[in-house]
């Protein structure tokens, strides 16, 4: 699980964000009691709402600034398992819709501690809240481009580093072949898939899953072949 010092860090970065009185909604879908309920206690906010408030964000409720304000509650419990129904990959992908890349450094900076945070937890815990293949599609939405928590995953002595490595290749086997990737939420993000791709193609990967005897993912790169696209930004072991 991630570290309540990392929550609360998020909650301190994003305190200042209040909702106005009355916050955007889709009055085809939602209606004002709706709304009455985004204004409760922030940390008190039931996973339910909050589930339905993250699919419907920027885009039906609210604006980038109300973003900001229900961040630290979305992530809370995103890191816990405790979103109902949204997928991950969205959760994580909401922030490239709401703009980050152009947020302050005292804003960013929780963020990507957040987004180690929930790394870390995939390397570290046999059973993590997020899956490995949601997790890698969140983060090359929020990063528009491979993620940079590749650059040390081939060498990365976390117990669990190469099991989800290894998980992470036998999930896209079928579109590997492809030069593709199976979540449908990397639609719409062609350089990253890319990225990702050729970093997973590389012979790097091969020999890295080899040495740890992980035969099924080896497997899945040999019928696959090396990568047609060498070098095409991915990060170094």
């Amino acid at each position: 699980m991630v570290d309540q010092a990392v929550i609360d860090e998020l909650y301190d970065a994003f305190a200042a964000y209040e909702l106005s009185a009355h916050m955007g909604y889709c009055t085809c879908c939602d209606d004002a009691d709706y709304e009455h309920a985004l204004h409760g206690d922030l940390r008190s906010l039931e996973p339910k709402l909050v589930d339905k408030y993250v699919r419907d964000a920027i885009h039906h409720t609210g604006d980038e600034q109300d973003f900001k304000h229900f961040l630290p509650r979305v992530y809370e419990l995103l890191t816990a398992g405790a979103l109902p129904v949204a997928d991950a990959e969205m959760v994580i992908g909401r922030l490239t819709m709401a703009g980050w890349a152009e947020w302050p450094a005292a804003e960013r900076r929780p963020v990507l501690r957040l987004l180690d945070a929930m790394w870390d937890d995939a390397m570290r815990l046999a059973e993590p809240p997020i899956d490995i293949d949601e997790l890698v599609c969140g983060l090359g939405l929020a990063f528009d481009a491979i993620p940079p928590q590749f650059a040390a995953w081939r060498s990365d002595p976390r117990p669990f580093a190469k099991q989800r490595l290894a998980e992470f290749v036998i999930a896209n086997a079928d579109e590997l072949a492809d030069r593709g990737l199976r979540d449908a939420w990397w639609a719409g993000y062609p350089q990253a898939v890319e990225q990702v791709v050729a970093w997973l193609l590389a012979p790097e990967t091969l020999e890295c899953l080899d040495s740890d005897r992980q035969t099924e993912a080896v497997q899945v790169l040999r019928a696959v072949g090396p990568s047609a696209a060498p070098g095409s930004g991915r990060p170094k072991a």
